[in-house]
């Protein structure tokens, strides 16, 4: 990392990640207090399989309280790119901006997350999810760093947009994919 960059981090937010906790400690406290009268054996099963199921959720929000306690962000954003963290693999994933045609909200059942529509016409989830940031906040700065990446390019004559998803190089006539 260069250190003339400019970076905006994006950190998760601890209120979201408290009640992640809080929730999914209180269904296993509950399920332990059923544990005590089960009324059957596929009953007993069921307690224990949404018992694990709410303390590893819970695990996960003690997860996102840790790396943001050690300064580890969710995503960072840079005048040229985006790099959003994968938790499973602790190691960033980069999307370039001169890649990316715009950023958006998409919605499955009542999960959101960011999504990044390339050039190309390809879709690819960041991993930036409404149960960690505000997604509306956190869209609208990639677009603007989107905007200002495409601007600047422009400006400095460098490459020069082409809606077929091409970088065309003013120079020398040639073009690349």
């Amino acid at each position: 990392m260069k250190s003339d960059e400019k970076c905006v981090e994006i950190y998760p937010s601890i209120w979201k990640m408290l009640l992640i906790i809080l929730g999914g400690m209180v269904f296993v406290l509950i399920g332990y207090f059923m544990t005590k009268d089960p009324r059957s054996s596929f009953e007993l099963f069921m307690v224990y399989f949404c018992m694990i199921f709410f303390f590893l959720a819970s695990l996960v929000g003690i997860q996102w309280i840790i790396l943001k306690a050690i300064h580890i962000p969710l995503a960072r954003i840079y005048d040229d790119r985006l790099e959003y963290l994968i938790p499973a693999r602790m190691k960033y994933e980069k999307i370039p901006f001169q890649e990316v045609e715009v950023f958006v909200i998409f919605k499955m059942e009542s999960l959101k997350y960011i999504q990044a529509n390339y050039l190309s016409g390809a879709r690819k989830h960041t991993g930036i999810l409404n149960s960690m940031v505000k997604l509306d906040d956190v869209c609208d700065l990639l677009n603007e760093k989107l905007e200002q990446f495409w601007a600047d390019r422009k400006k400095n004559s460098e490459f020069v947009y082409n809606p077929v998803g091409l970088c065309e190089s003013r120079f020398n006539g040639s073009s690349s994919i």
